[in-house]
């Protein structure tokens, strides 16, 4: 069965990167564990550049898309002076893992 990956990379602060991964942690994973079809998440980060990419695995890609909207604002809101850039997103179908 597919299941579907929604990618959200972007650039955190060099100077707050331990303030942005507290605040992912903390506030950002809880919305994402609520929403519908959430399967998995998982954060990435380069701890010296900020670089980070944010990965949240759902059941369906109707599911992966639900969250593109006001949510989504909402939770890159909460990042507000931690990101050095917007963030970009992208989703695609997991079609191997193990």
């Amino acid at each position: 069965m597919t299941t579907f990956a929604r990618i959200v990379t972007g650039q955190l602060t060099p100077a707050t990167v331990a303030d942005g991964i507290r605040v992912l942690n903390e506030q950002v994973a809880p919305q994402l564990c609520q929403q519908p079809g959430f399967t998995s998440w998982e954060l990435l980060v380069n701890h010296t550049t900020g670089k980070m990419a944010s990965v949240s695995h759902f059941a369906t890609e109707a599911d992966a898309q639900a969250d593109e909207s006001q949510e989504l604002k909402d939770r890159t809101a909460m990042l507000a002076g931690y990101l050095d850039e917007p963030i970009q997103l992208a989703i695609y179908a997991v079609d191997a893992r193990s």
